[in-house]
């Protein structure tokens, strides 16, 4: 725990390094100490078809939607999405022309209903 996901809008694909922001992301949360580092699972996925405000052109987004087993301060929960988003600002490039609104949540997760088992080694 915790796992990241990414989406992110089709027009950053020239400027949005996805697997350097994975590793932003994920180093970002390691250095919070809220979670063990081999427990955070991190991925993304490019959105096709989306739309920022009421224009077409000149808008893109990326956010990230953290979920999280309970136990965290809310100060801790804050501070974690901020962090993330910092970390993707490192590694997001400009584009002439382009607005990038970058955004992250923390969700608590059920912990009730979650579910998880390693396999191998």
């Amino acid at each position: 725990m915790p796992h990241l996901n990414i989406e992110y809008s089709a027009n950053l694909a020239g400027a949005f390094d996805v697997p350097a922001a994975l590793r932003h992301l994920n180093d970002a949360v390691i250095a919070g100490g809220l979670f063990e580092p081999s427990h955070i699972k991190s991925r993304a996925v490019m959105l096709e078809h989306f739309r920022v405000g009421a224009e077409d052109s000149g808008q893109a987004m990326i956010h990230v939607r953290i979920h999280a087993l309970p136990g965290r301060t809310p100060e801790a929960l804050r501070g974690l999405s901020t962090s993330v988003v910092a970390a993707l600002q490192a590694v997001v490039k400009p584009v002439p022309g382009l607005t990038v609104q970058i955004t992250a949540e923390v969700a608590e997760m059920d912990a009730g209903c979650y579910a998880k088992v390693i396999v191998g080694p």
